[in-house]
């Protein structure tokens, strides 16, 4: 694995981006946001496993 996400709902995964991403936070290697996992997205076709958890 190289990256983890949350999914949280509506095609969205949560997860940490990083270096080289385009939205900064307060470090630029410490920033989390929202990503699409719809069909058409590089997520989507990197999926390795995921599940639900209740």
């Amino acid at each position: 694995m190289a990256h983890i996400g949350i999914y949280v709902g509506v095609g969205q995964i949560i997860h940490a981006s990083g270096r080289g991403s385009s939205t900064v936070g307060q470090y630029a290697d410490q920033c989390v946001k929202y990503t699409s996992v719809a069909k058409v997205t590089y997520y989507y076709n990197h999926i390795y496993n995921c599940k639900r958890v209740s």
